[in-house]
């Protein structure tokens, strides 16, 4: 975990008792229930954070800091989670430490930053995972001396970040991200309200708006958690209207990773259409949301072709897909699961799937060398599930 900053850990540790109950055995959950009412709690297992800071060379005493952040910045999106709840599992009693480290009161530069429409997009993650951060002054930064089982709680768009450890002792920490149950995991970027409202999809209350008029002519409050009437969310959505309206399609093209533009994503979408020259079924590797090959999906039928889509993606967005594909989520055309493991054991890992495709789409980073050793491993493991011709 030294190599990833983030340090999040396996599913499996942090899904254990030994992690789980630092919150639900602890103040943690007491706290969070008064600020949140205890009935409204939602806490994904997932959503935790393993977090450790390891001690660093420090040349001419100088420090090197970490720019600030604030948590879950998406491609055109910041999720939807109320509290980071972090407890201190060792002692952080001198500065740079890698000591938590909070700006108080920047949650409330952003706000009023982020109000001024011409703003209301400057803070998102690039293509490269880059988090573009906007340029204002957000005050000084505190950094937290803790002892072993400190609990600190806060805003979810507090700035914050980890200050340089030159002690002898790994800095290490729990955080959870705490949700309120209106605003569950997947918003507000997969939010009915959001596909129906004419508006900026994701900054969405940072603009000085009390309230906002639905298609349907519903005014929602847009200044408490329960704004999104989430039953909506049950109902069918219109795949043809969705992938033609430009406003509409936004919030599908920042949950499948792309920051370009709806033309750029169209333009996309028909270069792949246009080598397709026949019915059949397509992998998707890296799937996400599953908004690429629903687009694929409809421009194919406009060629009066059929394709069968299956994804794979190793991160939780490939369950959005189920929102655009129901009956062929739940017949098993859309799993969590990286690549290579998918290859190793196709049958095992993804038992719905079909031995061969006719046609596999994978949209690769720029900095991916397909002609280095890795890169041809990869094209000839794939060539084996893919049609002759």
């Amino acid at each position: 975990m030294r190599i990833d900053a983030r340090s999040f850990g396996s599913e499996k540790l942090l899904q254990s008792k030994a992690i789980q109950n630092l919150f639900y055995e602890t103040l943690a959950v007491e706290m969070s229930e008064q600020l949140y009412g205890k009935e409204n709690i939602a806490l994904s297992k997932t959503k935790v954070q393993i977090a450790l800071r390891f001690p660093q060379d420090v040349e001419d005493n100088s420090l090197a800091y970490f720019p600030w952040h604030i948590d879950n910045v998406y491609p055109g999106s910041l999720k939807g989670f109320g509290l980071l709840v972090g407890i201190f599992l060792n002692d952080t009693l001198a500065p740079d430490s890698g000591n938590f480290t909070v700006f108080p009161g920047g949650h409330l530069v952003l706000e009023e930053h982020f109000r001024k429409p011409q703003y209301s997009n400057s803070l998102y993650r690039d293509k490269v995972g880059r988090i573009n951060l906007p340029t204002v002054n957000i005050g000084n930064q505190h950094q937290i001396l803790a002892r072993a089982g400190d609990i600190v709680i806060c805003h979810h768009q507090l700035p914050h970040r980890a200050a340089p450890n030159i002690s002898p002792n790994i800095r290490m920490a729990v955080f959870f991200r705490v949700y309120h149950k209106h605003l569950p995991l997947d918003h507000p970027t997969d939010c009915y309200l959001r596909e129906l409202a004419p508006v900026n999809l994701w900054s969405i209350g940072w603009k000085g708006m009390k309230t906002i008029e639905r298609d349907d002519g519903v005014m929602i409050d847009i200044d408490v958690p329960s704004f999104c009437d989430c039953t909506e969310k049950s109902k069918p959505l219109d795949i043809e209207v969705i992938t033609t309206n430009s406003v509409l399609s936004l919030q599908w093209i920042r949950g499948n990773k792309c920051s370009d533009t709806f033309e750029y994503w169209n333009s996309s979408v028909l270069f792949v259409v246009n080598l397709i020259q026949r019915s059949g079924i397509i992998l998707e590797i890296g799937c996400a949301n599953g908004f690429f090959l629903a687009c694929l999906c409809q421009q194919m039928k406009r060629k009066s072709m059929q394709i069968i889509p299956y994804g794979i993606e190793y991160d939780s967005s490939v369950f959005k897909c189920k929102r655009l594909f129901p009956k062929l989520y739940e017949d098993g055309h859309f799993i969590q699961i990286d690549l290579s493991s998918f290859l190793t054991s196709i049958q095992n890992e993804a038992p719905a799937f079909p031995p061969y495709f006719d046609f596999i789409c994978w949209n690769i980073w720029a900095d991916f060398k397909l002609e280095m050793k890795l890169g041809k491993y990869w094209v000839t493991k794939l060539r084996t599930i893919l049609v002759p011709d």
